[in-house]
């Protein structure tokens, strides 16, 4: 992707050993490649080895702060998150509601979200190792 955004292969590097972290045991090879439709960035999905429900995945996107803003109301993180990038919400579920944690945050043009799924595992520990992902995603952004 231009403007300095790593490509997808790129990002699965940055948050492999997280993702092994959060999901709490070995992964399989991620899955990789641009959102689509594009231009809608990079993205990045590991799954537990064995279990497809237990799953993180990052996406990656150039966005103006109010971009940032209606994606937060779209995906319904609406819990701020204090000291990650300019501007950073999460809800306490995965994007589809089951058990986990959606994390959007936003610095200098560049969204990162964080989905995790994980049924039975500690949501505070779930909220530091996303929050962990995210600071480390936006490390390697521009």
């Amino acid at each position: 992707m231009s403007g300095g955004i790593p490509d997808a292969a790129r990002l699965c590097t940055v948050f492999s050993d997280l993702a092994v972290s959060v999901l709490g045991g070995p992964v399989d090879q991620p899955q990789f490649g641009d959102v689509l439709p594009r231009p809608n960035g990079v993205y990045c999905h590991y799954k537990l080895t064995g279990n497809a429900n237990t799953n993180v995945e990052v996406q990656l996107k150039q966005m103006s702060r109010s971009e940032a803003e209606s994606l937060a109301d779209t995906i319904s993180t609406d819990i701020p998150v204090a000291g990650l990038g300019e501007l950073a919400f999460r809800r306490d579920t995965a994007i589809m509601g089951g058990s986990g944690v959606t994390l959007l945050a936003w610095s200098h043009d560049v969204g990162v979200t964080v989905i995790v799924n994980r049924e039975g595992a500690d949501q505070a520990l779930m909220n530091l190792a996303a929050e962990g992902i995210a600071r480390a995603v936006l490390a390697v952004a521009p």
